[in-house]
């Protein structure tokens, strides 16, 4: 059972039947077979030297864009993030906002945040899509100094790889789901 749910009744109760897989989003508690994905803190803490290096030493302000609240990734990006820029006197988390993967909300939260305080220097999005989102809001505003950093980096024509490539993201970071290794893995187990 390959799975990518984020319900931890669904896949305890998948578990109690068959093997189950867990790729990418971490669930609690331990009622799966394997669990297969990044290393969300390291990659938050990754972000937030990032983000110190484009600073170099100046004050910065930041926006943090995130997935939805309820994931441990998300929780463990934000951790490791703030554990780094925390260490950073220069840098200042002035706002957070929940745009749930989504890029146009996103955008419109981003569009109501510079309404407010157009002060911004970074933007530190939890995905490369949220990361467009609030690039459109601030090239609309002609913000045109505001970096942006995403996580994902994707390649083609619309990912993250390609936006770091075009200058619309300053940086991106990879987040591989693990879905090559999930096959094999579930080939192994398989064949006991």
């Amino acid at each position: 059972y390959l799975t990518m749910y984020e319900n931890k009744q669904e896949i305890a109760e998948a578990y109690k039947k068959i093997p189950v897989i867990v790729l990418d989003r971490g669930v609690e508690g331990y009622d799966y077979t394997l669990y297969i994905g990044p290393d969300n803190r390291s990659i938050g803490r990754e972000a937030g030297k990032y983000v110190s290096e484009l600073l170099g030493g100046a004050r910065g302000r930041v926006v943090e864009i995130r997935g939805p609240e309820n994931l441990p990734s998300v929780k463990e990006r934000s951790l490791g993030f703030r554990e780094e820029v925390g260490q950073h006197e220069n840098i200042e988390i002035v706002s957070v906002l929940g745009a749930d993967w989504q890029r146009d909300k996103a955008e419109d939260q981003m569009a109501e945040l510079l309404e407010k305080d157009p002060q911004v220097d970074i933007v530190f999005a939890h995905s490369d899509y949220m990361a467009l989102g609030a690039y459109k809001a601030a090239e609309k505003r002609g913000m045109k100094y505001i970096h942006f950093v995403g996580i994902d980096g994707s390649s083609g024509p619309a990912g993250g790889l390609q936006q770091v490539e075009d200058g619309i993201l300053k940086g991106t970071f990879t987040c591989l789901t693990g879905g090559r290794e999930s096959i094999q893995y579930a080939l192994d187990i398989l064949h006991h």
